[in-house]
């Protein structure tokens, strides 16, 4: 177990060291870009000032774009309306990633959430999964996501299907090892459980907390 909630925390610090790098290297310098730009637009005539503020309104269309997809990594969009609208946010992002595969979303109308911390937990247990599945085998066709909440005692259950034929094939077995491990953290951070069934159609996992 220490070993997965280590696995865990370092992809965590390694996503913090992507954006923080990201911003150093990109943001700051696009930031001082627009600034310079705007600095001597106003130095200009006016038809070379109208030409300086066009580009500079696209550098801010790109720098603002940059910004959201970065806010939208480090903290799920949607995830304190409910689980299942922050679903929808990620199904939406892989159907634009992945646009020869189809997801199939399920979930409920109504939500109560009891941990905002287990759903942002589980959203990304989900997307680890899917990077995860989806990067080594390019020939799922299908993947269904169901969510399910119990209305009288509030539990809840995650059913992610990939559907292809010969599904029960083995990853590499480092992709095998971070699996596991996201399983036994999923289930330490949640204090739920996770299931993984093969068959020849179809790899299931179950989570539950």
């Amino acid at each position: 177990m220490d070993k997965a909630l280590q696995w865990w925390y370092q992809k965590v610090l390694k996503q913090l060291e992507s954006e923080a790098n990201l911003i150093r290297e990109q943001l700051l310098q696009e930031s001082f870009a627009i600034r310079r730009n705007l600095e001597l637009s106003s130095l200009k005539p006016n038809e070379l000032a109208s030409s300086s503020r066009q580009k500079c309104v696209a550098q801010l269309e790109h720098f603002h774009s940059t910004l959201k997809e970065l806010s939208d990594r480090l903290s799920p969009p949607y995830i304190n309306e409910g689980l299942p609208f922050a679903l929808q946010y990620l199904v939406t992002k892989w159907r634009e990633q992945f646009p020869l595969r189809q997801f199939e979303l399920n979930s409920p109308l109504n939500w109560r959430q009891k941990s905002p911390a287990h759903d942002s937990i589980t959203f990304n247990t989900l997307a680890e999964l899917l990077s995860i599945q989806l990067a080594e085998n390019h020939s799922y066709n299908l993947t269904v996501i169901d969510l399910k909440q119990n209305q009288i005692n509030h539990h809840n259950q995650l059913k992610i299907t990939f559907v292809e034929p010969g599904a029960n094939k083995q990853l590499p077995k480092k992709h095998q090892q971070e699996l596991k491990y996201l399983q036994k953290s999923f289930e330490c951070l949640t204090f739920g459980s996770c299931q993984n069934i093969l068959s020849k159609v179809s790899n299931i996992w179950y989570f539950k907390w």
